[in-house]
């Protein structure tokens, strides 16, 4: 396997019902604990009660992590957290809650995963 190394505050930009989000990386640690949700999830199997409660933790964690900032945030939107010595930015628990609420946990954690999952290559062929 090859080495990649990444500029751990590099973002792109995604859109869902019309507000822009800014998506970075997740913290390693928090990158270790959703992919073992992901493979959880897997073994579960999908049409259960378990297994959509995990994908909600799943998805909660990934955009937690991965929004950096986006139109109208109000202030204290966005948190810092410092995991193993280096400050990461998180999404606070009211505006996790209100995304929710607003349906934007599904688009935007998927977003979150396709930003941490694809090669340099593959993010610059998609736009």
């Amino acid at each position: 396997m090859a080495l990649r190394f990444l500029d751990p505050d590099a973002t792109t930009t995604a859109e869902v019902d019309g507000v822009v989000f800014t998506i970075g990386y997740w913290p390693p640690r928090e990158a270790e604990k959703i992919g073992a949700g992901i493979a959880a999830i897997r073994k579960v199997g999908q049409d259960t009660e378990e297994a959509r409660r995990m994908a909600f933790e799943v998805h909660r964690r990934m955009v937690e992590y991965g929004l950096r900032a986006f139109d109208g945030a109000l202030a204290g939107a966005i948190e810092t957290e410092t995991i193993y010595g280096r400050t990461h930015p998180r999404v606070s628990d009211r505006v996790l809650h209100q995304l929710y609420l607003n349906h934007a946990i599904w688009p935007l954690g998927m977003a979150c995963l396709k930003w941490n999952s694809l090669s340099e290559d593959e993010k610059k062929a998609s736009g």
